[in-house]
């Protein structure tokens, strides 16, 4: 599992996290689970364009929901519950590959 790593993370580049040795950094984790809550909250916006009320309407959500002082307090709650769970999901995958109970696909 070790060695498929390492080859993963050679194919990636030279900027891979587990080469540059950020893995082992305490803001590492903090920071890709901003990343995730982002990435969470990124995918909801894209499906309403999608899905619900296209570009236009997106247009007027998003500036109704970014310059009005509640919106703005709800925007920061959602991501800090996109945070919260992006880190138990980090705690879950680090207990399963503890636990070697990790699935293939």
């Amino acid at each position: 599992m070790r060695e498929l790593t390492r080859r993963r993370s050679r194919a990636i580049g030279p900027f891979a996290p587990s080469l540059l040795g950020l893995r082992a950094h305490w803001s590492y984790r903090h920071l890709a689970a901003f990343g995730g809550a982002l990435d969470i909250f990124f995918m909801m916006v894209v499906n309403l364009i999608g899905f619900s009320v296209g570009l236009e309407g997106i247009q007027e959500y998003l500036t109704t929901a970014f310059f009005s002082r509640e919106s703005a307090w709800f925007l920061f709650g959602t991501l800090v519950t996109f945070f919260a769970a992006t880190q138990v999901m980090f705690s879950v995958r680090a207990y399963e590959a503890r636990r070697n109970m990790i699935k293939e696909f």
